[in-house]
């Protein structure tokens, strides 16, 4: 977290849009399992946060990684992500795909995967650990090619054109093409913000009206171009960015910089734990949305955080990374 504490609010940002991703597995969770039905309001409420909620993350990414890759060699930051991504990625893909092939009759996600395919096609939420790996590995060549911030923006806009079609012989690549850009933006945002004292200070409104401005290309379908989406994912990473900077000035943000700093456990724990309430549950014969909804969320939280206190209460880090080592900058 050392890097992520430079800049302010990120693990705020990161918070507001862990709780996202949470929400709306939740909810989908529900619709699969048939606990609650297709409206115009689930369609739009899954429409608005899917419309930028992964777009943020990567931004975040690239704005935390562009710093650690230009001050550590090629193989600390190598390392640093295999303890951060690929250990956490390999651990819990593992343990969800026991838990779905010991439930298979209880669960709404495909079983056909097996543990060797994890290697090469990523289930679940993983993608995102899988792309994020593939990306930082990219970043850092153009790094050693003395490629430009803005020059690496250039270069991730071209494979975007393409993600739509039938292009990608490799599902990873195609998320790599599809969220390329968002990484590469924030890399820029960062060398923005570190050139423009105050950056971070937008008034609150301004994130608002961000997002308030998703919720409107939701309403019209503005976001289903390509371009369109690509627009309105930006717009709505910079209305979270906005938001966490205001919540890393008030007292009363720290419970969602809490989840920031924890949105790694929560993001690959919270779906076992949320799939758990849910099926013991449906086998008490509870099938109210108003039930499931708020607990899933709750627990989906809860959760893992419990993890992450067992973890430093018994002294036994791996539940989620590989512990780091002290590393040098590179000269």
């Amino acid at each position: 977290m050392t890097v992520s504490n430079r800049i302010q609010g990120v693990d705020e940002a990161k918070g507001i849009a862990i709780l996202l991703v949470v929400v709306g597995h939740v909810w989908l969770g529900l619709y699969s399992s048939g606990v609650c039905k297709e409206t115009k309001l689930f369609v739009w409420v899954i429409d608005w946060i899917y419309s930028f909620h992964m777009p943020v993350f990567f931004v975040i990414a690239g704005m935390l990684a562009i710093r650690s890759v230009q001050k550590y060699g090629g193989p600390e930051f190598v390392g640093s992500k295999l303890r951060t991504v690929v250990f956490p990625y390999l651990v819990w893909s593992v343990l969800q795909l026991i838990l779905q092939r010991a439930f298979q009759s209880n669960v709404n996600a495909e079983t056909s995967s097996s543990f060797v395919t994890l290697f090469v096609a990523p289930i679940g939420q993983f993608w995102f650990l899988y792309t994020l790996f593939v990306l930082y590995l990219v970043h850092l060549v153009s790094d050693r090619l003395g490629m430009p911030a803005w020059a690496f923006l250039l270069v991730t806009c071209g494979p975007y054109v393409f993600v739509r079609g039938s292009f990608w012989p490799w599902e990873v690549l195609q998320g790599v093409a599809a969220y390329g850009v968002f990484y590469a933006l924030g890399a820029c945002c960062l060398k923005w913000g570190d050139n423009k004292a105050g950056w971070e200070k937008l008034p609150v409104w301004a994130g608002g009206v961000a997002l308030g401005g998703v919720a409107l290309a939701v309403t019209y379908g503005w976001q289903k171009p390509l371009w369109g989406k690509l627009i309105v994912a930006v717009i709505g990473s910079g209305g979270v960015l906005v938001f966490g900077c205001w919540l890393g000035r008030v007292r009363w943000g720290k419970p969602i910089q809490v989840l920031g700093q924890a949105s790694l456990a929560i993001f690959v724990a919270h779906t076992i734990f949320a799939a758990g309430l849910r099926t013991v549950l449906i086998k008490f014969g509870l099938w109210q949305p108003e039930i499931h909804f708020p607990l899933g969320v709750l627990v989906g939280i809860l959760g893992p955080l419990v993890l992450l206190a067992i973890e430093r209460w018994c002294g036994f880090p791996y539940f989620f990374t590989w512990p780091s080592r002290p590393h040098s900058p590179r000269p």
